[in-house]
């Protein structure tokens, strides 16, 4: 089952498993990846939703610029302790798995681990 991406939330500002995704503190991008689905997809990969959150969904980002300055300067990893709180600006027409597919302007939040 497809569903048709229409309106404000155009097939080209849904995001899909594998985008890139970074953080403003960390020192390296990463991969989203999606919870199981299988049947809404784009090109043939799957199409995220609000609650493609935690670790299975959000990688590492590296060093953590945020966590080094805390750490007398010395390098310290990204060590994601994700809220489990959704996504924000997420579709308002388009949803997957009974939730609002992600768009590239969605933000997520973390809190730092020292």
């Amino acid at each position: 089952m497809h569903q048709q991406l229409y309106g404000e939330d155009n097939r080209s500002e849904i995001v899909v498993e594998g985008a890139v995704l970074d953080c403003t503190l960390g020192l390296r991008t990463g991969e989203l990846s999606t919870l199981e689905q299988g049947y809404d997809d784009i090109d043939g990969k799957k199409i995220a939703n609000r609650l493609d959150i935690g670790e299975e969904c959000i990688p590492c980002f590296g060093k953590c610029s945020k966590l080094t300055a805390l750490n007398a300067g010395q390098p310290k990893d990204c060590i994601p302790n994700l809220v489990q709180i959704p996504w924000i600006q997420v579709a308002t027409r388009n949803w997957v798995r009974e939730e609002r597919a992600l768009l590239k302007k969605a933000l997520h939040f973390v809190q730092w681990v020292v």
